[in-house]
């Protein structure tokens, strides 16, 4: 979770594969004012909004294996 207007920062972790990572968001949304790093898997920014947002998240390791997980980040 995180605050309207208070820095936020959270990161994707995975496990097995081959590096690099490619991780993207393929369906819903993250909270207005963050964003997903494609290569680190970061999420980051300053929410400016609040609510409950849900997305699913995919990641993608060198050879072409993926795996996919929804999360849901609130904001206050």
């Amino acid at each position: 979770s995180g605050q309207v207007s208070v820095d936020y920062s959270w990161s994707l972790y995975t496990t097995g594969g081959t590096m690099p990572y490619t991780f993207s968001i393929i369906s819903g949304v993250l909270p207005p004012g963050l964003a997903l790093t494609s290569t680190g898997g970061a999420i980051f920014g300053v929410p400016t909004r609040s609510g409950t947002y849900s997305f699913t998240a995919k990641v993608v390791d060198a050879k072409g294996l993926q795996a996919s997980r929804t999360f849901t980040i609130t904001i206050t």
